[in-house]
């Protein structure tokens, strides 16, 4: 990817999380009888999310920086549900971690001549 499209990709990333995490933080004023309780971390939740869908559009565009990302989020993720005490996806993201780690390894190997 050109230097442009990274950079238009890390401020659509920011923006679109900022924009998600205060819908996220108020779900609980605009639809109390689904979200009884306020989110515990919106803004890192939107984060994730938005670098998660950012991650699959490069995945499916096959760019080797989908693994970045996936990176970014597995680490947040992880320390994320660890505080919410949700250990056993916190091992799941471990585990998610790992594999995005030997992605990046695996498509940086083939690339290289």
């Amino acid at each position: 990817m050109a230097f442009h499209e990274r950079l238009f990709f890390v401020v659509g990333i920011i923006v679109m999380a900022i924009v998600i995490g205060f819908i996220i933080r108020d779900l609980h004023i605009y639809g109390p009888n689904y979200f009884k309780i306020r989110a515990a971390y919106p803004f890192a939740d939107s984060f994730v999310m938005v670098l998660s869908i950012a991650a699959t559009f490069l995945l499916a565009k096959k760019k080797i920086e989908n693994w970045i990302l996936w990176l970014i989020a597995d680490m947040i993720s992880i320390v994320l549900f660890f505080k919410k005490e949700i250990y056993f996806l916190s091992l799941e993201y471990v585990i998610f971690l790992f594999i995005a780690s030997y992605g990046l390894y695996n498509w940086k190997r083939k690339i290289q001549p």
